[in-house]
């Protein structure tokens, strides 16, 4: 054995020996091994960055997961919806078209007097 070969595996001993005694830091210094532990046990803020962004990628596809979801269900209410109308006659669609009207001008006129009453109760408290 030549002396690199030598001195390579007198460090792969060693850290073997390290690892076996229950040494978490104790690496030979200069090893491949020492420097990827010494790595291993840095704070590194990219590496916190990449766990930040597979994170929020997670999210995000979980997300878009359920928004496609949504967007099936409503389109195939829709679907269902529009089957139905298929099937009333001219005359029952007007019927649901004045019908929506009248519901539509109630809600208008109860929201105009709740306004209105609450302007005077305002005009009352500030007199």
């Amino acid at each position: 054995m030549d002396g690199a070969a030598a001195a390579g595996a007198a460090d792969a001993a060693a850290v073997a020996g390290a690892v076996a005694a229950g040494a978490g830091g104790a690496v030979p210094a200069g090893g491949a091994v020492g420097v990827l532990a010494a790595l291993g046990e840095m704070d590194d803020p990219r590496a916190n960055r990449i766990a930040e962004l597979k994170n929020q990628r997670a999210q995000l596809l979980a997300n878009k997961k359920t928004v496609q979801k949504e967007l099936k269900n409503e389109e195939r209410k829709r679907q269902r919806l529009m089957d139905k109308a298929r099937n009333l006659s001219n005359e029952d669609l007007a019927s649901v078209l004045g019908s929506r009207a009248v519901a539509a001008a109630k809600a208008k006129a109860k929201a105009e007097a709740k306004a209105k009453a609450k302007a005077k109760a305002k005009a009352k408290a500030a007199a």
